[in-house]
Formats: structure tokens, C-alpha cells, sequence
């Protein structure tokens, strides 16, 4: 059978005791591994399960790169020569966030962690690339699972975050300069285009992107039963600095990537994030979550 079936993460051990940086990233993951990773079938991760038949083709994992679970995907897809599907456990599992002690050491470990994860898939994207060309697989399950890689990994995570940033920048620049004669009638022809659609589009692409996501996360939190003690202040906080967390998260994957043309393999490696802050957090959540199952070791990929 060529599938993997994949439980969902989500990062909820103690996420309501994390800074606003941590929490935000830790609801968009599971946001996007249900909305993203699993339906595109783009790849397994952490917790997966794989049928031995295909495991055995796929001769087990590949040794030399960091993303294993991410890499497993492509080396079953060329062991087959065509898409390897995912399909989801409806059993959630509860993964740990990046910790630290303080701000500036969480703010650190989640640095680390996004900057590893951005090289680790520059190192996948290289890796489907040369198998792809390689002939590997055909050039219809090329083009399927490039499409989606390139789409999650490039533009979703990356590209669309600098791609609203600099509009935003560019707006409120512009609103400081003195306009010329053709701009002010570039301008005016806009009109009801400028002035209400634009940012009536941004609300909906907001409210849609990251308002689902933190609904998702109270779905979820209500359904394991996990006892959060975060108020309703802090929650609509991190629901409107979550586009900036965002946007922050996409100039350390600026970085990441720079720092990869640079210096090549020499910067590939699994240096995990911290997560001893855990402990204390887990012993917490432990006695009120029955519903899932605890995992806090390579749930930070």
C-alpha cells in the first residue's frame, strides 16, 4: 500500500506557560500540518506510521540528511516512481515547544529551530530535485509533488511573508511622501479599489488564515481537554501579533537560506532545539490530558 498514515501535532504541552514568539509558531504548525501537510500529502512528520511492504521498497530511512521523517517520502516516492500518499491518524498527538529559560533563551531556541527547519527543507527540495531529474519517478508525480513543496516551503512559509511585508511597508512609506501629479491620478483612478477592497482583502485573508488557526487550537484544546490558563486579553494579543511573529519567522528563513548558499553542507545538521523547560510544564498537563498521547522528544521538526 502506497500511503503513510500521519497523527497530527500539535505543540500544546504548556504552550499557554510560552512567550508570544513560541506560541504563535506552535499554533500555525499544527494549522498548517492539517491544512497543508497532510492533504498535499507533502510529507510525513515526527509521528508516522508506514506499512512494512513500503518500508522495505523504500529501504528504510536515509542516513544522511537531518529532516529523516521529511526525506522518507521522497525515498519511498523513487522507490515506487510515482506519489506516496498521507492520510491522517484521527488520533492527535501532543508535542513540546521550544523552551528556554527567560525570554531572550526561548527567543534563542526558536531562532534555532526555525532557522533548522528552513535548512533542512532547502536540503529535501535539493534532494526531490536531483532524484526528480535523475528519472527517479515520473514527470507527472514530479511536477504534483514539486508543485506542493515549492508552495508550502517556498511560498507559503517564506515568500508570501515578504511579500506582505513589503506591501505593508510600501503603503506606509508612501503615505509620507509627497505624491507627484501622475501618482495622484494613478492614485484617484484606483478609487473604491484603494480605499475599501484592498484592506476589506487583507482583513478576510487574515481572519481566514491565522482566525482559523487559533480556532483550530481552541477546538483542540477543548477536545484533549487540556486545562490552559491564558486569558482572553492574552489570546486576542497573540491572535493580532501573530502576522508580525510571522513575518519574523520569514527573515530567519532569509538568513537560513543565505547562510546555505554560502556555505553549503557545512551548515546541515541536526542540532535539535531545547526543550528541558518541558518537564515542569508536562508534570502540569499530565494529570488533565488523557485523550492523546505525550510526545516531547522530536516533536519539534
Amino acid at each position: 500500500q502506497n500511503v503513510c498514515f500521519q497523527s497530527p501535532l500539535f505543540y500544546n504541552i504548556g504552550l499557554d506557560q510560552c512567550y508570544f514568539f513560541t506560541r504563535v509558531t506552535g499554533i500555525i504548525r499544527g494549522f498548517m500540518m492539517v491544512g497543508f501537510l497532510i492533504p498535499m500529502s507533502i510529507n510525513t512528520m515526527s509521528i508516522y506510521s508506514i506499512p512494512m511492504e513500503l518500508i522495505l521498497k523504500a529501504r528504510f530511512f536515509h542516513p544522511r540528511y537531518q529532516m529523516d521523517d521529511i526525506i522518507f517520502t521522497l525515498s519511498a516516492m523513487q522507490s515506487i516512481g510515482k506519489r506516496v500518499g498521507i492520510r491522517m491518524i484521527d488520533v492527535p498527538t501532543l508535542s513540546g515547544p521550544t523552551s528556554g529559560d527567560g525570554f531572550r533563551d526561548e527567543l534563542w531556541e526558536w531562532y534555532k529551530q526555525a532557522r533548522r527547519w528552513t535548512i533542512g527543507a532547502c536540503e529535501v527540495f535539493h534532494y526531490f530535485f536531483r532524484k526528480w531529474l535523475s528519472g527517479k519517478f515520473s514527470v507527472h508525480a514530479g511536477l504534483s509533488y514539486g508543485f506542493w513543496l515549492t508552495y508550502y516551503y517556498a511560498y507559503v512559509l517564506c515568500m508570501s511573508g515578504m511579500v506582505a511585508m513589503s506591501t505593508w511597508l510600501t503603503e506606509h512609506i508612501a503615505a509620507w511622501v509627497e505624491p507627484s501629479a501622475a501618482f495622484s491620478t494613478c492614485m484617484s483612478d484606483l478609487g473604491t479599489w484603494r480605499t475599501w477592497l484592498l484592506p476589506s482583502l487583507a482583513a478576510l485573508n487574515f481572519l481566514t488564515f491565522f482566525g482559523v488557526a487559533f480556532l483550530l487550537d481552541s477546538c483542540v484544546v477543548r477536545a484533549l481537554g487540556i486545562d490552559e490558563r491564558i486569558s482572553a486579553g492574552r489570546r486576542l494579543l497573540h491572535l493580532v501579533v501573530a502576522q508580525s511573529v510571522l513575518w519574523a519567522y520569514c527573515l530567519v528563513e532569509y538568513r537560513a537560506i543565505f547562510q546555505l548558499t554560502i556555505y553549503g553542507k557545512a551548515v546541515c545538521g541536526h542540532a535539535p532545539s531545547a526543550k528541558d523547560m518541558l518537564s515542569p510544564r508536562t508534570a502540569k498537563i499530565e494529570q488533565t490530558t488523557k485523550a492523546a498521547p505525550l510526545e516531547s522528544g522530536g516533536g519539534g521538526r
